[in-house]
């Protein structure tokens, strides 16, 4: 990144990555005649995802980047709904008020093969009764070679739930329909948001897929929780993203807010693209048209966003620096003179403000307890104070 306001490098990768996810389904590669009609639909959603990056950037350019970060959380959940649809395996089932009579039964059964147990990994249950069952993925019919395709629950999901259903108790006779059976239907459609797509579910889920370790688990909840300030009228975020030139209730260009949507939307359009491809690969041994230009492209994005830390261990100097200064005064406070040791960058903690993270990458910063200093690589003068 440059301390200067264009931000040439991100709107660059964004226009190129932009390109890549609208055009997905043209580029398709299956290495025969067959056509996949689920990675024809996937590659919607990719595009479906790009519509709304872009309108986020657009909202930006109006130095509207409230409403921008709104959009951006929903995109984030997008892509990471998406990231179970192309690599997901495993998914989780939480059950409550499991009696010892039953548990027994159900090991009975499990141990008996039955066919409701097909497919169980693992489960477990608390001493009060909540059971969690872990199951492989589903599988379509095999082929005349016995092949048989996995495919994610969530590929299913995104037909079976419906967010215009409502609460069972808002459920009235439709005259098809009875009451009861309404109701049924939106208990059911109820427990589907519940146990799979609400966001801390969608994070559990990644997490028992292996598709992330626990810490990168926090770190998107972080940018989940910044995000959400924005998408809740609760706390009022002029100052934060305009600083103490409010100018009335007037948005103006401000250098630290119109980056980080930038480094948002790259940062998730690449996570978008990675995972349709690595999808593509692993389910079907299939490769994109250009994939050897989508892997420079990702490259190229590492670059130009390598001081985001969106996801993976790769903290910025900022953030170790911030990391064992912390760690210093926090063994005064404890009255232990001993100098702390650089951390792993794996045991970095994220900041919980990307915002005022950003803005503290662009200043000089003397850790007088630690005795070390960093220098930035792209100073600005107004990146001192904070907001």
């Amino acid at each position: 990144m440059t301390a200067d306001d264009d931000h040439s490098d991100l709107r660059g990768a964004w226009a190129r990555l932009n390109s890549r996810l609208r055009d997905l389904r043209q580029n398709l590669d299956f290495g025969d005649d067959t056509f996949h009609v689920e990675f024809a639909e996937k590659a919607n959603r990719a595009a479906n995802l790009a519509v709304h990056l872009d309108a986020a950037l657009q909202l930006a350019d109006r130095h509207l980047y409230g409403p921008a970060f709104t959009v951006v959380r929903s995109c984030l959940e997008h892509a990471v709904l998406d990231w179970l649809v192309y690599l997901g395996h495993t998914y989780v089932e939480h059950i409550s008020g499991v009696s010892e009579e039953e548990w027994a039964q159900w090991k009975a059964d499990r141990e008996a093969r039955a066919d409701w147990t097909t497919g169980i990994v693992d489960w477990d249950r608390t001493r009060k009764g909540a059971v969690t069952i872990r199951r492989g993925g589903l599988f379509t019919e095999p082929d005349e070679r016995g092949n048989r395709e996995q495919l994610s629950i969530y590929y299913f999901l995104l037909e079976e739930y419906d967010g215009l259903v409502g609460k069972p108790a808002d459920q009235q006779d439709d005259g098809f329909l009875t009451r009861d059976e309404l109701r049924a239907l939106a208990t059911e459609n109820q427990a589907r948001w519940n146990v799979y797509l609400r966001w801390s579910a969608l994070l559990d889920n990644l997490v028992v897929n292996d598709l992330v370790e626990e810490a990168d688990r926090g770190r998107l909840g972080v940018h989940y929780r910044f995000l959400s300030t924005f998408a809740h009228p609760v706390s009022d975020n002029q100052r934060r993203l305009y600083g103490s030139r409010l100018d009335g209730m007037q948005p103006h260009y401000d250098h630290y807010a119109s980056e980080l949507v930038l480094l948002y939307i790259v940062a998730i359009a690449a996570l978008e693209l990675r995972n349709y491809h690595d999808g593509l690969k692993e389910r079907l041994g299939a490769e994109l048209s250009d994939a050897q230009g989508l892997d420079t492209d990702l490259l190229l994005i590492g670059r130009v966003t390598g001081h985001f830390w969106f996801i993976g261990t790769n903290p910025h100097p900022w953030d170790v620096h911030w990391a064992t200064n912390r760690a210093a005064i926090q063994r005064v406070r404890e009255g232990n003179s001993e100098q702390p040791s650089v951390p792993d960058p794996s045991s970095v903690p994220f900041p919980g403000d990307p915002l005022s993270r950003l803005i503290s990458q662009h200043t000089d910063s003397w850790g007088r307890v630690i005795g070390a200093e960093y220098k930035s690589p792209w100073p600005r003068a107004d990146a001192t104070g904070l907001r």
